[in-house]
């Protein structure tokens, strides 16, 4: 059965355009704001820049803009945190007997010819090196304090014996001149080598009987380069037979500035020296 055109449009309503209307010129378009009154992100359109303006001054001129010229600064060798400067090598330490021959300063070793070729660990223990041709017994022990706030450590290396370190009675075999000189040898056949480079700014030797201090301390500072090369070799004329039981070698090191020359020596390194003692 069909619905009349008629009943249909009763039943559902009839579908018309809205009436045309004049624009309301009290009212807004959409999309734009009422008199008054700001757009909608005018506050929000100004953020960028602020916050380029802001990045700016908390991070600095941009890449493109003038900046500071850079500087290369040189940083100085520092120990590591809870090191020391020669903890751990192994050097050579060794008394001597001496004495001026043919206007040569000679030194010649009373000590027995060992396994270890009195080489020793610096690790704050006592170890005995070879002991001489007499029988007397000498041992070297090291101890270390710092390193400071500046870098600087001072390192102390004492020998000692159960009897006179620079005995009399020795001669040299092949003139029979007395050997009278007290000689100190360290580093020679193997240096006592630091962490990193270093300079010594202090260094004192000392030579005692029964703690009661016969030479010393004399400021052998000026013996050493820089940076030190780990040897030292001197001789104190007329010196054997004083009884010296001790000797105590104390240097105050900081990290080195100096030139590194191929074979471990600074230019002008004072590794000798003689003196006579009344």
């Amino acid at each position: 059965m069909s619905i009349p055109r008629s009943r249909f449009s009763s039943l559902f309503g009839r579908c018309q355009r809205p009436a045309h209307r004049r624009p309301d010129p009290d009212r807004p378009a959409p999309g734009r704001p009422a008199p008054g009154r700001p757009a909608p992100g005018r506050y929000l359109a100004g953020a960028p820049l602020l916050l380029a303006i802001a990045a700016v001054l908390v991070l600095g001129a941009p890449r493109g803009a003038a900046a500071a010229e850079p500087t290369i600064h040189r940083l100085q060798p520092t120990a590591a945190l809870g090191s020391t400067t020669f903890d751990g090598d192994i050097y050579s330490f060794e008394h001597q007997l001496g004495a001026l021959i043919d206007e040569v300063f000679r030194c010649l070793s009373p000590h027995t010819s060992g396994t270890d070729d009195n080489q020793v660990l610096f690790d704050g223990l006592s170890e005995f090196l070879d002991p001489y041709v007499n029988g007397t017994a000498p041992f070297v022990f090291e101890s270390e304090t710092g390193p400071g706030p500046d870098g600087s450590t001072v390192t102390t290396i004492t020998s000692a014996g159960d009897d006179d370190l620079f005995p009399e009675g020795f001669t040299d075999p092949d003139t029979g001149t007395p050997l009278d000189a007290a000689c100190v040898e360290i580093g020679i056949s193997d240096t006592l080598d630091s962490q990193f480079p270093v300079t010594v700014t202090q260094a004192t030797l000392e030579f005692l009987d029964s703690d009661t201090s016969v030479l010393g301390p004399l400021d052998i500072t000026d013996f050493f380069g820089d940076p030190w090369d780990g040897r030292l070799s001197l001789g104190i004329s007329t010196f054997a037979g004083r009884d010296i039981d001790t000797v105590e070698l104390k240097l105050t090191t900081a990290p080195s500035t100096g030139d590194i020359f191929a074979d471990g020596f600074e230019s002008g390194d004072a590794t000798s020296w003689t003196s006579s003692v009344p």
